[in-house]
């Protein structure tokens, strides 16, 4: 998303320059600065990530903000817009490449488990289409949030039983969840059918 406009005020954000090898972002935001200016002009630019890419990325909305003189910028807090033009473009992909000489593996594995693991999630969705169609023919919604409930305390257990962390078991399987309503309700706005 971009939105170039006039603001009344803008809050923005920046960490100080980061070297190798680097802290975590909750360790290096504790020293961030912070700043407000007012009646500036200038462009937020803006990317959604959706609540499945936790760990990969923040959900949620992230901005970052450039004056037009090129004087002010940084990560935005907050801000009022006095007034702007929007414009926007839908990304149905993401691609993430990973150096496979730099992905740590845990002890006792190889990157042959998370192959095979990235290539079953990519089935999962495969489906979605066909999924979101037969909801719409029995008139049901994409969302069953008891069926969700129900699915998640199942693995929940599951992973219990083979000692997995119960946590990150139920972010797993809540974002694999997401990800399948996504495409099942960006198929069904295609289709016209609307994402009830």
């Amino acid at each position: 998303m971009r939105v170039d406009g006039r603001f009344a005020a803008i809050t923005l954000r920046s960490v100080h320059r980061q070297e190798p090898p680097y802290k975590p972002l909750d360790h290096v935001v504790k020293g961030q600065s912070v700043w407000t200016h007012g009646e500036v002009s200038g462009t937020l630019v803006g990317v959604r990530s959706p609540a499945w890419a936790l760990g990969l990325n923040v959900p949620g909305y992230h901005w970052h903000f450039l004056s037009d003189d090129r004087t002010v910028g940084g990560h935005v807090l907050d801000c009022r817009v006095r007034e702007g033009r929007v414009q926007y473009q839908v990304c149905r992909d993401w691609l993430i490449k990973l150096d496979s000489v730099d992905v740590p593996v845990a002890p006792g594995r190889d990157l042959a488990d998370l192959d095979r693991l990235l290539r079953l999630m990519r089935q999962r969705l495969a489906l979605m289409q066909e999924v979101a169609r037969c909801k719409w023919n029995a008139c049901l919604p994409v969302t069953d949030a008891q069926r969700e409930r129900e699915l998640l305390h199942s693995v929940v257990e599951r992973g219990r039983g083979k000692g997995l962390d119960p946590e990150l078991v139920r972010s797993f399987f809540a974002a694999q969840l997401e990800a399948a309503r996504l495409v099942q309700q960006a198929f069904r706005s295609m289709a016209g059918h609307g994402s009830k």
